[in-house]
């Protein structure tokens, strides 16, 4: 059953179409395009999602929630998980007291979510929050900043907040070449600085705000979402009862 070929799958837009219809082997017929659910959150206003995230996530989510509010800048690092390499840590030569210092100094704060399958124990920093493996770090996207991230395809929802990305891809080489690969050219797909040592982040994230890549964010959007950012769930499913 998990690999049963879907009846409908919803796509953003016809480059993803592409994609898609080659990973799952389907044909124009699977598909609809329409905003991908997990993304309206992304389009709430800041007010009501604050209501919602009171009314609905635990206790753990409402206090960091407030918590983020002591902070001038959220920075939010979503690494992906290296298949194989469940100590990647080490490779990217990360110095987790050197970062608490460099966001003490500026009094901004650091949410880092790794992978479930990462079992890594780490300290407690007074800038630095590890987010629970359970977390939905959905309905926190709209307070951060500024994502860090590396190949993980979520930069490409970031992309609908219009807010700067940094590339954090200090094994860009072996991640693309011995793991899992990436369906697009890596460069033209990725609007943002592009760090491939500890220091660079650290010096990418001290002037994130002189933003030089909202063009070609703006074009990465126009990429991943033109034939959906007009439409809205009512249209997905709308499409599910004529189905």
């Amino acid at each position: 059953a998990l690999y049963k070929r879907p009846d409908l799958l919803t796509v953003s837009s016809r480059e993803t179409a592409r994609t898609f219809k080659s990973a799952f082997r389907l044909n124009d017929q699977h598909l609809t395009y329409a905003p991908l659910p997990r993304n309206t959150i992304l389009n709430t206003d800041k007010k009501i999602l604050r209501e919602l995230i009171y009314q609905f996530e635990s206790e753990y989510e409402v206090k960091l929630l407030d918590e983020l509010t002591q902070f001038e800048k959220v920075f939010i690092w979503l690494p992906t998980f290296r298949d194989g390499k469940k100590d990647f840590l080490k490779e990217a030569h990360i110095d987790f007291e050197q970062w608490n210092e460099f966001l003490s100094q500026r009094n901004d704060i650091l949410l880092v979510k790794m992978h479930q399958n990462l079992h890594t124990r780490f300290e407690d920093f007074s800038h630095i929050r590890f987010l629970n493996s359970a977390t939905d770090i959905y309905p926190f996207l709209t307070f951060t900043d500024c994502l860090i991230t590396d190949y993980s395809s979520i930069y490409i929802d970031y992309l609908l907040l219009d807010k700067p990305i940094i590339f954090f891809c200090f094994d860009k080489h072996s991640y693309i070449s011995d793991m899992r690969g990436i369906y697009y050219d890596y460069e033209e797909v990725t609007p943002g600085c592009k760090c491939y040592h500890f220091n660079e982040l650290l010096a990418s994230m001290d002037h994130f705000d002189h933003d030089q890549f909202q063009k070609h964010r703006q074009q990465m959007k126009e990429f991943f979402f033109k034939e959906s950012l007009n439409k809205s769930l009512s249209d997905l499913l709308n499409e599910i009862k004529r189905r």
